[in-house]
């Protein structure tokens, strides 16, 4: 089984709690926090979603001919911040075949896109679906007994949708067609918070494992991961008549810039690299800001003043169980997770951080003293206690697929898990 098909899976409409600890740290597939996130981002397939144009009536934009249109002020009023963004345009629309609801591979309900001139021609992609479009949360929150109807006061759906600014000379022609690729990308990113209930905020970033554009984009892009902002188009939190929703902006940047998020912080990073490119624009062909020394020394200088300022670290593992076997401690994790888990660690023990590993089944704390040694909280939340010698031992582990166990008593073996 691939990394990206541990990803597909469905989920009940509704919200979906993030399980990071603190909200300043926040998971992330192969990176570290306080400002990351999580999941792939890459899909291998085209996405099952059809332009608008192509079906015969959008009508309540879900694809079900169900007529109650009026329910959908949820998409309406997502709709409406970009209309009045970009007034009396039509955008490109692509629409999901087979509703997720009904048994679908693709969680949104519809993606669009729309032409935008400053600062350059580009791309603008906004997802409909992680929000509640229809009212259907609203219903069962009131069936409920929810305390309050003010929209203000909770999530609508998962509180976010997803935009994407693809620069592109061709966005300036009114004829031209928005490049479909973008449309896999979010759906592959929605699929990934809909199956763990792990929700991208603005200041996350994630691994890409490999070019975030597919079929002709991938062989001119050196751009791997993402890092995630407030859209600049809406910056705050816009209220629905179905609850709260924040436009997160998806960025590409290249494998040293996520390095240099991962160590410090993703909105400094990204900061300065909207003095160059613009705020939020993602430029296929655009070099790294490790091309420029004058730059990325700039950049190693915000970097390490962020990094000096946590006091806790935060990791995501979408693989990962805790366990004791006699009286070993055994920790399996999997998959993509292991490419950079062990160096982050030792880098926050060097720096007297408390790491915080997160998955959806478990949360494990690791603080470095004097001592090894665990605790069960309870059997989601498990408190392990290194040496900084263990952290270091770790630090230096160059074949993460395989099983380690740290030198010492009592016993803690990292256990790789194989994919499949």
């Amino acid at each position: 089984m691939s990394f990206l098909s541990r990803l597909f899976g469905r989920r009940d409409h509704g919200q979906g709690p993030d399980p990071v600890p603190e909200p300043t740290t926040t998971p992330t597939s192969t990176a570290e926090a306080p400002d990351e996130a999580a999941g792939p981002a890459r899909q291998t397939t085209a996405p099952a979603v059809t332009p608008a144009d192509d079906v015969d009536d959008v009508g309540d934009h879900d694809g079900d001919d169900d007529g109650d249109d009026d329910k959908a002020v949820g998409w309406d009023a997502l709709e409406a911040v970009f209309t009045a963004a970009y007034p009396g345009q039509e955008p490109q629309h692509w629409g999901t075949l087979l509703s997720y609801r009904l048994g679908g591979n693709d969680p949104l309900t519809g993606v669009s896109a729309y032409r935008a001139s400053e600062p350059v021609p580009h791309w603008h992609y906004v997802t409909f679906g992680y929000t509640d479009l229809f009212g259907d949360d609203l219903d069962q929150r009131r069936e409920a007994g929810s305390p309050t109807d003010d929209p203000a006061a909770f999530p609508s759906g998962f509180g976010i949708e997803m935009t994407f600014r693809l620069v592109d000379p061709a966005a300036a022609d009114p004829e031209a067609t928005a490049p479909a690729w973008v449309v896999g990308l979010m759906q592959n990113l929605a699929r990934y918070t809909f199956r763990s209930h792990n929700v991208i905020r603005a200041g996350h970033h994630l691994d890409a494992n490999g070019p975030i554009a597919l079929d002709s984009g991938a062989a001119l892009t050196g751009l791997s991961a993402l890092a995630f902002l407030d859209d600049p188009l809406h910056p705050v939190t816009l209220v629905t008549p179905h609850g709260t929703v924040d436009l997160v902006g998806a960025v590409g940047i290249t494998a040293e810039e996520l390095v240099a998020v991962q160590t410090g912080d993703t909105r400094s990073v990204l900061a300065l690299l909207a003095q160059s490119e613009g705020a939020a624009l993602t430029r296929l062909d655009r070099p790294g800001m490790e091309t420029d020394p004058e730059l990325w020394a700039r950049v190693q200088e915000t970097v390490a003043v962020d990094e000096g300022r946590r006091t806790t670290r935060s990791l995501f593992a979408q693989t990962l169980r805790v366990t004791e076997q006699l009286d070993d401690l055994v920790i399996e994790f999997g998959g993509s997770d292991s490419q950079s888990l062990f160096v982050p660690l030792a880098r926050a023990a060097a720096l007297g951080q408390r790491t915080v590993l997160t998955s959806p089944d478990v949360v494990l704390s690791i603080d470095v003293g004097q001592e090894r040694g665990w605790e069960f909280i309870e059997p989601s939340q498990v408190r392990l206690h290194l040496t900084r010698q263990d952290a270091e031992a770790l630090g230096e582990i160059d074949d993460v697929r395989t099983e380690h166990r740290l030198p010492g008593e009592p016993g803690v073996i990292w256990k790789h898990v194989p994919e499949g």
